[in-house]
C-alpha cells in the first residue's frame, strides 16, 4: 500500500486501475494509524457540531499501527470532521485541518486514509480533556518579594482567559475604572509538548502574538504561565509582570 499525503489531517492513499467498476455494497476505504497507540476517531457531519462536540455520527477506534474501515453510514461525496485522540488525550488532531472527505471506493483499490496527530499536552490542559471551552483566572505574578500579588490593585489582579475549542479565545480584563474589557484572539500555534501561540484579532491589539505555556505545578494543579513580562502585553502599559492562571 502507497501513501500520499492529502490536507493537513488526512492522506488519501491508493493505488489500483481506473477502469475498475464500482462495486454496489458501499464502501469508502479504511483509516491507516501509524502511531504506537491506539486512536479514538469521532465524526461529525459540520464543523458546528465538530467545535461543539455535539451530534457525534460514529465513532471508531483504530489500533495501533493499524486501520478501521470508514463507517458505511457515511455519505460518499460529502466532508466530514473528525475529532482524533488517544486514550488521555496526548495525541490528538487539535489545532490541525479535522477535514475527513469521504469518497465511494472498492476493496482492491486499496485506498485508505491516514489519521496525522500531534503530541502534545496542550489540548488535555487548557480543555481539561475534551471540553468545549475553559476559563482561566490569575492568581499569581512573578514580581519582586512574595506579597506582590497583594500590593497589586484588584484591577491589575483580574485578569481571565477563556480558551475554546474553535481555537479562538478572549483575554479578559478590568481597566483601573472599573470596566471590564474583552479582547478576542485566535490559537494560532500548538507548539510542541507544552506551548502554543495566541493571535489577537480585536482592533486593540490586531496581529499582536505571544506564547503561552500551560504546565502542572508540584501539587498536581493545571497552571498557566504568560511566559513574559512585557508592558505590550494587552492591555499595553498594565502589565509590568508575568502572570499565572489557574483553570476555574
Amino acid at each position: 500500500m502507497r501513501i500520499l499525503p492529502f490536507l493537513l489531517l488526512f492522506a488519501v492513499i491508493g493505488s489500483g486501475s481506473g477502469c475498475t467498476k464500482p462495486e454496489e455494497t458501499t464502501y469508502h476505504g479504511k483509516m491507516w494509524n501509524g502511531e504506537a497507540e491506539a486512536l479514538t476517531v469521532d465524526i461529525y457531519r459540520t464543523m458546528d457540531d465538530y467545535n461543539n462536540a455535539a451530534n457525534m455520527l460514529k465513532r471508531v477506534v483504530v489500533p495501533a499501527s493499524g486501520e478501521a474501515e470508514i463507517p458505511k453510514e457515511l455519505e460518499s461525496g460529502v466532508t466530514y470532521y473528525a475529532d482524533v485522540y488517544s486514550e488521555g488525550y496526548s495525541l490528538t488532531n487539535w489545532g490541525i485541518d479535522p477535514s475527513l472527505p469521504v469518497a465511494n471506493t472498492t476493496p482492491d483499490m486499496g485506498i485508505a486514509v491516514r489519521l496525522l496527530v500531534r503530541s502534545t499536552s496542550v489540548r488535555k490542559m487548557l480543555l481539561k480533556d475534551n471540553l468545549t471551552s475553559t476559563t482561566w483566572s490569575a492568581f499569581a505574578v512573578d514580581g519582586i518579594g512574595d506579597d506582590t500579588w497583594d500590593s497589586l490593585p484588584e484591577y491589575h489582579r483580574y485578569r481571565k482567559f477563556v480558551f475554546r475549542r474553535d481555537l479562538t479565545g478572549a483575554y479578559i480584563y478590568r481597566t483601573s475604572m472599573g470596566q471590564e474589557e474583552e479582547m478576542p484572539f485566535r490559537i494560532l500555534h500548538v507548539l510542541g509538548v507544552s506551548h502554543f501561540t495566541i493571535l489577537f484579532t480585536g482592533s486593540d491589539a490586531s496581529g499582536i502574538a505571544f506564547t503561552l505555556s500551560p504546565y502542572i505545578d508540584f501539587e498536581g494543579n493545571v497552571r498557566l504561565d504568560t511566559m513574559s513580562t512585557s508592558t505590550t502585553f494587552p492591555p499595553s502599559g498594565q502589565n509590568q509582570y508575568r502572570y499565572f492562571f489557574a483553570r476555574d
